[in-house]
């Protein structure tokens, strides 16, 4: 073995040592300071000790047509005492919440309710123990409000529906329900004619698609409801075409009109479902005499009248014709 070798072996053996001897203090260490935070805890665990608890508020009971005009607080904070132990599971313990219904405190006749100080203190006794005594806690929580009109506005669409090239709709898109009731100011709700949903954000699929969507915020309103149901039917469409014999109307009984082509190849855009239900029957090519009867051109052009909402994209060849008025005596 090489000197270098022989010193690097060493070299290995005392860094293990010192990584073990590190080790060694270090639970050492820990275990100390674990006697003596129980010993700690033992001598003050029957000493009274304070702690300052947040409470979580929750609002409930305050009517839709019922505008708060000041600001409810979300927490309040709530001073207790009590034995060390106990001060110790409060301060380890989830944060608790507590209830403010103002059902009872919303009169007609007013316009400030009150949540008294000794309400707050029936609801926090519900979490605190008995041998535990409120030190300090808010005064109470005042509410200031204002009745509001109310009127009946229609639900619609902020925009029409965004389809794939490939799909169409099955049938009309429905929501439930279609209205809702908005409490505010009269001004405002004189000026409101329709209340409009967000955004439909995803991208819809074949079949019935039910969206919960949300209506718009708008200021110094509240709505009956917060969203309201949309069905989508949405089905996939194929292409179809028919050959739509040209017919003829104001025409005299000795003219008789010949047309080059006779036929007009009409092509258009059908849901799956619906294809064999859209037929030649639900198009019509009319030629018209009195337009005829001025023409020198011996040309014409048409259109194409669809009488089926199930076809879509209707497109059609030829545009132009040309025709023949023969006379018979």
């Amino acid at each position: 073995m090489s000197k270098e070798n022989f010193l690097n072996i060493l070299k290995n053996i005392s860094h293990k040592i010192k990584v073990l001897f590190f080790q060694k203090d270090t639970l050492i260490f820990l275990i100390f300071l674990l006697i003596a935070t129980f010993v700690w805890f033992l001598h003050t665990s029957n000493r009274q000790r304070e702690i300052k608890i947040p409470f979580v508020i929750e609002h409930k009971g305050i009517p839709r047509n019922v505008l708060v005009s000041s600001k409810l607080p979300s927490k309040i904070e709530v001073k207790i005492e009590d034995v060390g132990s106990k001060i110790f599971e409060y301060a380890f313990a989830k944060q608790p919440t507590i209830v403010v219904d103002w059902s009872s405190l919303i009169s007609k006749e007013k316009e400030v309710a009150f949540f008294s100080k000794e309400q707050l203190e029936q609801e926090v006794g519900r979490f605190i123990y008995s041998s535990s005594s409120i030190l300090s806690i808010p005064s109470g929580i005042e509410m200031k409000y204002k009745w509001q009109v109310a009127k009946k506005i229609p639900v619609r669409l902020a925009s029409s529906v965004k389809l794939l090239p490939q799909q169409t709709l099955l049938d009309s898109i429905t929501i439930v329900p279609d209205s809702v009731v908005a409490y505010g100011d009269m001004r405002l709700l004189d000026t409101l004619k329709v209340v409009y949903l967000e955004p439909i954000s995803q991208e819809l699929e074949n079949g019935n698609n039910v969206l919960n969507l949300k209506i718009a915020e708008k200021n110094n309103l509240t709505f009956s409801e917060s969203e309201v149901v949309v069905t989508i039917p949405i089905e996939l469409v194929t292409e179809k075409t028919l050959e739509i014999p040209i017919s003829q109307i104001n025409f005299p009984e000795n003219i008789i009109l010949h047309t080059f082509p006779s036929i007009v190849k009409v092509s258009f855009f059908v849901s799956v479902s619906n294809f064999k239900k859209v037929t030649a029957d639900d198009f019509n090519v009319l030629v018209d005499y009195n337009l005829l009867k001025f023409n020198t051109s011996k040309k014409q052009t048409i259109d194409v009248v669809s009488k089926n909402p199930k076809a879509s994209n209707v497109s059609f060849y030829p545009h132009e014709i040309e025709f023949l008025l023969e006379e018979v005596k």
